[in-house]
């Protein structure tokens, strides 16, 4: 990714929100069915330890709090203004902020882009910024930080404490979130309801997570982003610095339609959003509730070293069944080692499997399972363990009778819990283990040290981003803040000056032209893309001589501007081995033009490879310059798998196009034709990245196909689309 653009506010406002001494709330109300009410009424219960200052022009007393008249009349400038005011008075309540100075100003009010009044929230931000204020909202359900104890919600959520940092997008789903954090065992450090993010939008709010030192995970609920290229860049940075998990709302058509509305924000083509927050290190999550799964993994434990897994189950059939979930999840269900498997035989039954999963064939000796236990945390063959069935919780709905074993259960619950958490912190190691019996939640005992899921496969799915996580800070971590290897920089005298005079000519070039093959062809060569040997001729006489010099079997086509899909025109003759063929060819060709429609013909050489790539790029409205990269020919448009990097890339970036699509098949050896390079392959995607950044006038790049003759890539058809300029890549 590129050198982080960081933000002006976002760093300098947000941690007014976060360890606020003082607080104000504009709008407040004796009225319970009023927000202003509800609010303070939450902000008091949840024990906030600063001072709480009500206002309202009318005075008097609240929840036993006195009601100040305005911000003017108190006796300091809160750190922290919450506006629960009509939309109509928002701005007017931020400049009186402004004029008290106050630099951070929640608005939870409604009624602004969302409800159509985008000229008030404009306003809104405008007086904000101006100001200098750092505004979350409007149409917000607040914040919550667990430095304070403070509640400034919507939602009378009461989060367990711990190290995520959440972000939402939508402010029911992210209270929800931490309303059911009993149930996942995700502990929240703070949490941001975005609102319309008039002001502080993604990135502000990834710029000061990244730095909070008591911020170990951040997750974010995302519906859509306004400026995709400084969200990226954000994102790449708060992602070399810990786990961000994210889950995307509006991916269907219809929550595509709903997300455009509900939050006023553009909603991006999910394979493309998917795309490049990997690139970027994010954590992409299928669901709200695998995000927070992860995040109570990432948060308590230690990153495993590799894919490799143990399964210790107290049944078989959560073995098979945690067996199977890591396949799916390309997780390592690894064989145990001789030495693993002696020790655990002078511990188990003489019948158990000798396999991984370790199954305990339903004993109950206790001392058993914990040596158990202890041997696969410590066996150096295993990354991870996943202990299945050893921990309880308390069922709500047993009898007096099934209370009693409940408690020895119970008992040994809690040996297990600190064992795990014990080993975890020896051997660096996770440990994640799964509930036996009893209700949803983790037992109180594991709270804060253990994560602990209801069924395997939610304990899996949670272990699998972890092994992401640190695959990709293997991989990736390094090139984080840099040009990628594909920068071009200090380029021999000869590239310069080709790049140089392709800038040239396009500068007088009209948006929305499309280039002819000829045209493109000499732009991908510029940038170092190898392309197909071709001579651009007039007539068959100079046809002949191109020929003659390629060498035959030769290819024949139509060039122009003005010419598109030219196969299907029958502009295209291959396999043209002799004089007497290209003659005959040429003639067909000049009877399918139209008159002046051609501005003259290319000659190719005929390459040899029955497997055809497709790359290219395009600039995303949300995103910028995006590359391409999938099955070339006819399948390409047929199949349209293809995979996304936001530019430029790293070189573990372009290496990971190749392999995660179905046209990574055909890299390999195929019918006698050789493996392909990956190294070139590689290095033409990071140059069409490259591309992109240095020539803003292009819009898009098709290349296909692509052949490998024997097996190096060459671009073979191209067609470039100019399209409205932007701001060059500076070097």
């Amino acid at each position: 990714m590129s050198e982080v653009r960081l933000s002006s506010r976002g760093p300098r406002g947000l941690p007014a929100f976060a360890n606020p001494d003082s607080l104000a709330i504009l709008g407040v109300s004796a009225n319970p069915l009023k927000w202003g009410h509800r609010i303070l009424a939450h902000i008091v219960a949840g024990g906030y330890t600063g001072r709480i200052y009500p206002i309202n022009p009318k005075g008097g007393e609240v929840l036993g709090l006195e009601v100040w008249p305005s911000l003017a009349s108190l006796p300091e400038a809160p750190d922290v203004v919450l506006v629960a005011v009509p939309a109509s008075q928002a701005a007017q309540a931020v400049k009186e902020a402004a004029a008290a100075s106050v630099k951070a100003v929640a608005v939870i009010s409604a009624g602004f882009a969302e409800a159509g009044n985008a000229q008030a929230e404009e306003e809104l931000a405008r007086v904000a910024r101006e100001e200098g204020i750092a505004l979350v909202g409007p149409n917000s359900m607040g914040f919550f930080t667990a430095r304070r104890s403070l509640h400034a919600m919507m939602s009378a959520a009461r989060p367990q404490v711990g190290g995520v940092s959440l972000v939402s997008q939508s402010g029911n789903i992210g209270t929800q979130a931490m309303a059911r954090s009993h149930l996942h065992g995700t502990g929240f450090s703070l949490f941001f309801s975005l609102g319309n993010a008039a002001v502080l939008d993604f990135p502000d709010y990834l710029e000061f997570l990244a730095e909070d030192d008591q911020t170990r995970v951040i997750a974010l609920y995302i519906e859509g982003v306004k400026d995709g290229e400084a969200f990226l860049e954000s994102l790449a940075r708060a992602s070399a610095a810990k786990p961000v998990l994210v889950a995307k709302g509006g991916r269907s058509a219809p929550g595509f339609r709903a997300a455009s509305s509900h939050s006023a924000a553009l909603a991006t083509p999910e394979a493309l959003f998917s795309s490049v927050v990997r690139q970027a290190g994010g954590l992409l999550t299928a669901s709200v509730e695998e995000m927070m799964d992860a995040a109570a993994a990432l948060d308590l434990m230690p990153l495993p070293r590799g894919p490799r897994v143990a399964v210790l189950t107290w049944g078989g059939g959560w073995g098979v069944v945690a067996a199977d979930a890591c396949a799916q999840a390309g997780l390592e269900v690894a064989e145990p080692s001789p030495e693993t498997v002696s020790a655990l035989d002078r511990l188990l039954p003489p019948y158990w499997s000798r396999g991984n999963p370790v199954d305990l064939v339903g004993t109950l000796d206790h001392p058993a399972h914990m040596e158990a236990l202890r041997i696969l945390a410590r066996a150096p063959e295993f990354d991870s363990v996943l202990v299945l069935g050893l921990i309880s919780a308390p069922d709500p709905y047993a009898t007096w009778e099934e209370t009693q074993a409940d408690a020895v259960v119970s008992l040994w619950s809690r040996e297990v819990v600190e064992e795990m958490d014990r080993l975890a912190r020896e051997t660096g190691k996770p440990l994640l283990g799964v509930l036996m019996s009893g209700g949803p939640a983790p037992p109180p005992e594991a709270r804060g040290k253990v994560p602990i899921y209801p069924t395997p496969e939610r304990a899996v799915r949670a272990l699998a981003h972890m092994v992401a996580r640190s695959r990709w800070l293997q991989t990736h971590a390094v090139e984080v803040g840099s040009a990628g290897p594909g920068a071009a920089q200090g380029l021999p005298g000869p590239a310069e000056a080709a790049r140089e005079e392709v800038r040239a000519w396009i500068a007088g070039l009209p948006p929305g032209c499309r280039l002819s093959e000829g045209e493109s062809l000499k732009i991908l060569e510029a940038w170092g893309i190898p392309c197909v040997a071709r001579r651009i001729v007039r007539t068959l006489e100079e046809a002949a001589l191109a020929a003659r010099e390629l060498g035959y079997p030769v290819v024949l086509k139509a060039t122009g501007r003005g010419i598109a899909h030219k196969t299907e025109r029958g502009l295209v003759r291959a396999g043209i081995s002799s004089e007497e063929e290209l003659a005959r060819a040429f003639s067909f060709l000049k009877s399918r033009l139209r008159p002046g429609e051609a501005e003259g013909f290319l000659v190719e050489s005929m390459l040899s490879s029955s497997r055809e790539l497709a790359m290219g790029a395009v600039r995303d409205p949300v995103f910028g310059p995006c590359i391409i990269f999938g099955l070339g020919g006819i399948l390409a448009e047929a199949l349209r798998e293809v995979s996304f990097r936001h530019a430029p890339l790293g070189l573990a970036d372009a290496m990971e196009m190749l392999t995660e699509v179905r046209a990574g098949s055909l890299l390999g050896p195929v019918r006698g034709e050789p493996e392909a390079d990956l190294g070139e392959l590689a290095r033409c995607l990071i140059s069409l990245g490259e591309l992109m950044l240095d020539l803003p006038e292009v819009a898009e790049v098709d290349v296909n196909p692509v052949l490998l003759p024997g097996g190096h890539p060459v671009a073979v058809d191209a067609l470039v689309v100019l399209g409205a300029t932007g701001p060059a890549r500076t070097r």
